[in-house]
This record gives C-alpha cells, sequence and structure tokens, in this order.
C-alpha cells in the first residue's frame, strides 16, 4: 500500500503511470478514504473517475459538500416555568436550531446568545443527559422535583418529549418548555 506521501491510494494488479510514479489499486471504493476531499490530487481524481460510479465522484468533489447538517437555522421557542420559581429563573426565549439538530445544541446556542438563559447538566452512564439546572435553580432529591421536557407543539396540556435533550430534534416553530415538576412519593 503506498504510503500518504506517495498519494495515499491503495494498490492493485492494475497500475496507472503518472510521471515517474507508478500507483497501484487494491480495493478501488476505499480511494476516497485515504484523504480529505480537499487533498486530492489530480492524479487521484482520475484513478477515482475510472473505479467510481459518476454519481459518487460527484459527491466527492463538488465543492460545499458536507456530512453535516442541510439547513441554516431553524427558530424555536424555549420557556421556563414551575410552582414557586423566581420571576428571574423563568423566562421565554427565542432560540434556534440548525436543521436536524438536538435539543442540547439550540439551548447551548441559546446560552451563548443570551446572558439571561443558563443551564447545566448531568450525564447518567446508562440514561444519558439530564438538565440539572435552568437559570440557577436546580432539581433536588429531598424537594423531589426535577426539569421536565416538554412540547407544546398542539394546543391544550403540552407533551412530555420521548427522549431526552441529547436526541430530541426540534421541528421548526416548535415551542420547548423547560418545567420544573415534582414526582410523587408513591413512586
Amino acid at each position: 500500500m503506498l504510503t500518504p506521501d506517495q498519494g495515499g491510494v491503495p494498490r492493485s494488479s492494475s497500475s496507472v503511470r503518472s510521471g515517474s510514479n507508478r500507483l497501484r489499486l487494491e480495493r478501488p471504493s476505499a480511494v476516497s478514504q485515504h484523504k480529505p476531499v480537499h487533498y486530492l490530487h489530480r492524479m487521484d481524481l482520475r484513478l477515482a473517475s475510472a473505479v467510481l460510479p459518476l454519481g459518487l465522484l460527484l459527491l466527492i468533489i463538488t465543492p460545499g459538500t458536507s456530512a453535516g447538517p442541510v439547513g441554516g437555522p431553524v427558530p424555536i421557542r424555549v420557556s421556563v416555568e414551575g410552582r414557586g420559581l423566581s420571576s428571574e429563573a423563568t423566562g421565554s426565549y427565542s432560540g434556534s436550531v440548525v436543521e436536524g439538530g438536538v435539543l442540547l445544541g439550540a439551548l447551548k446556542r441559546l446560552q451563548q446568545t443570551d446572558p439571561s438563559f443558563r443551564f447545566t447538566l448531568k450525564e447518567d452512564p446508562d440514561h444519558g443527559l439530564f438538565l440539572e439546572s435552568v437559570n440557577g435553580v436546580a432539581g433536588s432529591g429531598q424537594a423531589r422535583s426535577y426539569w421536565e421536557l416538554l412540547s407544546a407543539g398542539a394546543p391544550g396540556e403540552p407533551a412530555r418529549l420521548d427522549v431526552g435533550i441529547g436526541c430530541y430534534k426540534p421541528k421548526a416553530g416548535e415551542h420547548i418548555i423547560l418545567r420544573l415538576s415534582t414526582w410523587s412519593k408513591d413512586l
């Protein structure tokens, strides 16, 4: 196999001559896996075009293509509420999430752009991320309180999110509610 300084393209029984360098392809499908697209040289592109389907080649060499989010920012609204919270702890905020992005990213972005909104997380190795505190108010085992994640997408009572902060993908215009709630002693 060639080293990266020799072009980084795998060898095989077929060969292509470029000046005094002879390149061999072992696994044609691995051509694009050895270098980021912006490091491909002309010879690499000739090799790639000889072994890759046209559609895949266009995807590899099209400027501006990425495996990341497709769209731009999607607006959402975030409200903080709960019984007994001070007026400083409650509020309504306008934020955004990249299209296809998760709620955690939206809250981090909101925290960076609005100094009146802040939150902390707790990571559980078995259950993932949990909101630990919002605007300086933490959930408490002694008070049996926690931060509940809700969506007020439909009229009526907001619905509890079915996944956590690190997995939920807000929709455009969605109203996310962070509510300080309590659980009963019976649980």
